[in-house]
């Protein structure tokens, strides 16, 4: 289970990133 935490909150850190490069 904390591993699909981390997973997810690596994929919203990325597009949070990708949507600041923007």
């Amino acid at each position: 289970m904390n591993d699909f935490f981390a997973n997810w909150y690596e994929l919203l850190a990325y597009f949070n990133g990708f949507s600041n490069d923007m």
